[in-house]
């Protein structure tokens, strides 16, 4: 399949092998990956998105291994994949915000690259990268994060520069920072993210949200009790509470669990918040803990259809039984 032109049959070729995680796949999406001659059109992330390449390098993340971290590696150092383009220059302009360069391509790459452990070569351009004020703060924590995933202690991120990203006047600055520290795996910044979650050095709605999602692409169990007194305080916007529990189910700790539980069945008897509910059984089952299924066993009996679906869900997360679903 990974050879028919017709259609997006190839394309959805190398999503599916990349859900199988199919290492015998793994040559041949290198091969994909590396071939120029595929058209890859980097103007709008859109378009970057459509492209074979691009595919491919998302099914090697997916699959993992010391051969896609490699293929992957070369791409993210390759100055020929450093594709400029504007995100939307017109809307910015109209707004009268200044441009705004992106890599499309290239942070797809980074993405792909985000569960995987780089080889040391990618570290040092990778550090100029995050490093170079002329590049626009999307490229620079991209870098960030490509950095975090390399296995080398020979090149290193400067920590004060990234506290004062994490205190810029420009929102979007601090949201994409505080998302990004979470994604490069940097845990020195925990205090930082965990007061700009709590409200205590941040007043940004989004802002507090990305960083209570950098929290949880950390899933350090000692951010636990923060992350408890964050999704059980009413004071909070219902999406950073979310977001908190979301974090929770990453760490999956019984601690964890237990104020998952405590929250859903609170929720569920005042039958208030739906997309909370959802939200926290979407955690359960991240979390994967036996704790939970006799609360989640019981939402199956729930008129709401969602619920429903997502318990049993979350339940064959935990125990491999379908509860009426065929889930091969």
């Amino acid at each position: 399949a990974l050879d028919i032109r017709v259609g997006n049959i190839a394309n959805n070729a190398m999503i599916a092998l990349g859900k199988l995680e199919s290492t015998t796949a793994v040559p041949r999406l290198i091969a994909i990956l590396e071939d120029k001659r595929i058209p890859l059109n980097a103007g709008t992330a859109v378009l970057a998105n459509a492209s074979a390449r691009t595919k491919a390098a998302r099914a090697l993340g997916n699959i993992g291994g010391a051969r896609a971290a490699e293929a992957i590696g070369r791409r993210l150092i390759d100055d020929t994949e450093y594709i400029a383009a504007l995100e939307d220059a017109a809307n910015r302009k109209n707004l009268g915000l200044n441009d705004w360069k992106r890599n499309w391509s290239w942070e797809i790459y980074v993405v792909a690259a985000k569960k995987l452990n780089l080889p040391a070569f990618v570290a040092s351009k990778m550090a100029e990268r995050a490093a170079d004020e002329w590049e626009n703060n999307p490229v620079r924590n991209a870098a960030m994060v490509a950095l975090g995933r390399c296995s080398t202690t020979g090149a290193a991120l400067d920590i004060s520069d990234l506290k004062q990203r994490l205190t810029d006047p420009d929102v979007d600055i601090r949201k994409a920072t505080a998302l990004a520290a979470g994604e490069a795996g940097l845990s020195e910044l925990i205090p930082d993210l965990v007061q700009m979650m709590k409200g205590e050095t941040e007043d940004n709605k989004d802002v507090r949200r990305a960083a209570t999602q950098g929290l949880r692409e950390l899933a350090d169990p000692s951010t636990t009790d923060a992350l408890i007194e964050v999704m059980n305080n009413d004071d909070n916007h219902v999406e950073i509470r979310r977001d908190a529990s979301r974090a929770l189910g990453d760490i999956g700790s019984d601690k964890a669990v237990t104020a998952l539980v405590a929250k859903l069945t609170e929720l569920h008897e005042a039958q208030i918040t739906r997309g909370f509910r959802l939200d926290v059984i979407r955690a359960l089952g991240d979390a994967k803990n036996a704790n939970a299924v006799a609360l989640l066993e019981m939402l199956l009996e729930d008129q709401d259809a969602d619920i429903h679906f997502l318990a049993a869900a979350a339940l064959f997360e935990i125990t491999g039984e379908g509860y009426g679903y065929n889930r091969l």
